[in-house]
């Protein structure tokens, strides 16, 4: 069975309690909720298929965002039935785009089309914590959002940022020109900090005024083909700052994200040589391979726009397209970024080279520190033909959901997802470990016509959502669409990721004393429990199982467990706990306790460290009766020698395995240990 990293639920019976959620294998996968659609008789399709196009607020309300077109009136589906039909664009060869808002049961709030004389997109969208609605994106022409008429100012397209009400009533538009012609520039990105600011990410040509006031300039010049910008207003729309990005060739962004203290992370590409990161006075330069191959990037700056560090994804070959980003919630130590995009062939993602699985482009999903951007882990995959990675999405624990589409067939660890029809493009969504990255589960959704999914969102109770495109299509226990008419429908789907909780604790911490780090956890219930396992890591990643201990089985009893490592690793001990039922399935606490090693140390010497295998251990003022042991890491002993006397101790290694061993000496009431490296 596959390992899994779950989370600890809370409930509350009087006190505030910890519940333990369990998988059931691969025999219970996430569950379907619902599933909605937006269709007419011409295509929706997302618009090139990348930018945040779903979001949620606390209270399960769900929001997107898309293009369509043609005369026909467009409407919102829930169970087959149209529930609201909305404004349709002015010809069938232009474009237009809507934004919905859902009830957390699936059945449309209220739905609002937006069409004007030329073609509109939408990008991206994002809701504050009073569900106020923003979306950014493109358009041409003359346009009315809902404040009267906008004619864009170039003969390419502009930019626009616009604010909805909770009840999708207009707030406020704001519209950024540039002063050329032909030109193209787009908002590709959009996000709300913890402050209430609105950020925005695109990409502009020429030279545009980013202060949406009468009564300030804040005008920026691309350096020569595109270049990227980052913007900050308030949330009544007034400037706060703007920064820019690039080089003398085409740079794109496509997402941006916070974190909880405001940092601000944009991920997308560029290419060209020694194009400048730094938006400062300073320099940050990368280059891609050359003018005609884009690396990806991922960029990090404080709350007032200063450059804090940016990193490459780099191909020499081919394109790498960084199409989404998404942080986590942890503190700032802890804090991970993630992002998810697509290329073909060999990619360093930034701890060597990686090879693609075959075919054309495979989809990939890099894991980083958000402290200093350094590489965590990268899962590269895809099927022979083509695939694509267009979204990423992060819950509490630091998971990863990825979405997209393949075809044919792919593997992900032990997780293989299959197309009904090989030739046609399918969706997926991939959950990965925050911890290492392997797979944990997956869901694919597809039919006769082309499935894409491109956006997904998590909740705070951890309900996915996913957005996209695709024809009559089967979605697992919520049902299935079938196509109104066109080429396919956009869909919107909830997936539930709740189980039966076998085991519920009150508890589980530590501490550490001089004699060793006590563990303990206490259960209040427990069904069909068969044991638990106490795991150790000096790292926080790679952990090794310490204690086996029997479960009660099925039980109503308050259950105190208790464990004390009397040999601890010098240092921080990080120790989770594992819970496996009879039938093998088996979850992990979230919390994880880091406890210091306290035993307390002696002034003896290990010589030479590292080593070959012969050790010499020398004290200072001499052995007398002391206990000499030399365990390895996963604890077991491989040398015991008792009532030691003298100034040193010579020990053999040769035979044992290359490694780190652990050198206990316990003289007097006292313990020293003391780390030594065989290689």
């Amino acid at each position: 069975m596959k390992k899994q990293l779950l989370n600890l639920k809370k409930a509350l019976f009087g006190t505030f309690l910890l519940v333990l959620s369990i998988t059931q294998g691969q025999a219970q996968t996430p569950t379907e909720v619902w599933v909605s659609q937006i269709g007419n008789a011409k295509s929706e399709y997302g618009s090139q298929y990348n930018g945040k196009r779903i979001a949620t607020d606390a209270d399960g309300n769900v929001y997107t965002t898309a293009s369509y077109y043609g005369t026909t009136t467009p409407a919102g589906y829930f169970g087959g039935t149209p529930e609201i039909t909305f404004t349709p664009g002015t010809s069938s060869s232009i474009n237009a785009f809507y934004i919905s808002k859902s009830e957390s049961d699936g059945h449309f709030t209220w739905i609002k089309g937006f069409a004007g004389s030329g073609h509109a997109y939408s990008r991206a969208i994002a809701v504050d914590a009073d569900k106020n609605v923003y979306v950014t994106g493109s358009f041409a022409g003359t346009i009315n959002f809902g404040g009267g008429s906008v004619t864009a100012g170039s003969t390419g397209s502009d930019i626009f940022i616009l604010k909805l009400a909770a009840d999708g009533s207009f707030v406020w538009v704001k519209v950024f020109s540039n002063t050329g012609t032909l030109t193209t520039e787009t908002g590709t990105g959009i996000a709300v900090d913890k402050s209430g600011n609105i950020l925005v990410s695109g990409d502009f040509e020429s030279t545009i005024d980013f202060d949406p006031s009468n009564d300030g300039v804040a005008s920026l010049t691309s350096s020569g083909d595109r270049d990227v910008f980052i913007l900050k207003l308030t949330a009544a729309g007034d400037f706060v700052w703007v920064k820019q990005v690039g080089g003398t060739s085409a740079d794109a962004s496509y997402a941006i994200t916070p974190d909880v203290d405001n940092n601000i992370y944009v991920a997308g590409n560029f290419t060209g040589s020694n194009v400048d990161f730094d938006p400062g006075v300073g320099s940050a330069t990368l280059s891609a391979p050359s003018t005609s191959v884009y690396s990806g990037y991922i960029l990090k700056l404080n709350s007032t726009g200063d450059f804090v560090w940016v990193k490459q994804i780099i191909n020499t070959a081919s394109t790498v397209n960084v199409l989404s980003i998404a942080v986590d919630a942890a503190s700032a130590p802890d804090r991970k970024v993630a992002v998810a995009g697509y290329s073909t062939g060999t990619v360093n993602f930034g701890n060597g080279n990686v090879s693609a699985s075959g075919g054309g482009a495979d989809a990939f999903v890099v894991k980083l520190a958000a402290s200093d951007g350094a590489y965590q882990w990268a899962r590269y995959f895809g099927s022979a033909a083509s695939d694509a990675g267009y979204n990423v999405a992060m819950d509490a624990a630091g998971n990863a959901y990825v979405a997209g589409y393949f075809r044919n067939s792919m593997s992900v660890n032990d997780i293989t997802l299959t197309a009904p029809v090989a030739d046609k493009d399918n969706s997926f969504v991939i959950k990965f470990s925050g911890t290492d990255g392997s797979a944990i589960w997956g869901k694919d959704y597809g039919s006769s016509g082309t499935n894409r999914a491109v956006g997904i969102e998590v909740d705070g109770d951890d309900n996915v959502y996913i957005t996209g495109i695709g024809h009559t299509t089967a979605y697992g226990d919520a049902g299935s669409l079938t196509l109104v008419d066109g080429s396919w429908d956009i869909f919107i789907l909830k997936i539930n990721q709740t189980t039966t909780t076998p085991v519920t604790l009150e508890s589980f911490n530590g501490h550490a004393t001089n004699d060793g780090n006590v563990l303990t956890w206490i259960t209040l219930s427990e069904l069909n429990n068969s044991y638990f396992e106490l795991e150790r890591s000096t790292d926080n990643v790679n952990f090794i199982v310490l204690k086996k201990l029997d479960g009660w089985g099925s039980s109503t009893t308050r259950r105190v467990y208790s464990y004390t490592d009397s040999h601890p690793l010098p240092g921080v001990n990080y120790y989770r706990l594992k819970q496996v039922d009879f039938d093998g399935n088996f979850a992990y606490a979230a919390n994880i306790v880091p406890l210091t090693n306290r035993i307390q140390q002696r002034n003896n010497a290990v010589y030479p460290n590292p080593s070959k295998g012969k050790v010499t251990i020398a004290a200072k003022g001499g052995f007398s009766n002391a206990s000499i042991r030399i365990v390895n890491v996963s604890g077991q002993t491989v040398l015991l020698k008792d009532n030691v006397s003298g100034s040193f101790l010579n020990a053999d290694l040769t035979n044992q395995v290359d490694g780190i061993y652990i050198i206990e000496i316990q003289q007097d009431g006292t313990v020293q240990k003391i780390k030594v490296m065989k290689n």
